[in-house]
């Protein structure tokens, strides 16, 4: 897995998501003059968001397009609940934000985008 590192600048670089534009603005008023991005509360608009801010901020040379990160996604989803299955993991009870981190890196392990685009 490639290590993604951003912009090393004395500014701060962030990313600020909200689901509607200007939303953040009743709750908070420190982060005015920072360019907020909204994602609508849909997967594939927070794809787009994130992978055009690394686009520009991070040490990455090639980014897929957001259409083929969101396809991928999409096939991420699909092979969760059969893992979950097999596992016998309870929908709640059992499975822990580091379950979920393990599972992300192992499914990336075996569904490398780098196996299905040569370079």
């Amino acid at each position: 897995m490639q290590e993604i590192r951003i912009r090393e600048t004395k500014a701060k670089i962030l990313l600020i998501l909200d689901k509607k534009l200007y939303l953040y603005q009743k709750f908070l008023s420190d982060i005015s003059g920072y360019d907020i991005y909204s994602h609508n509360s849909k997967a594939s608009d927070l794809i787009v968001c994130i992978r055009d801010w690394l686009q520009t901020e991070s040490n990455l040379k090639i980014i897929p397009s957001s259409e083929f990160i969101n396809i991928r996604y999409k096939k991420f989803l699909k092979s969760f609940p059969k893992t979950e299955k097999k596992l016998q993991w309870d929908n709640s009870k059992e499975f822990t934000f580091i379950d979920y981190q393990n599972f992300v890196i192992e499914w990336l392990k075996i569904n490398s985008y780098k196996k299905i685009i040569k370079f």
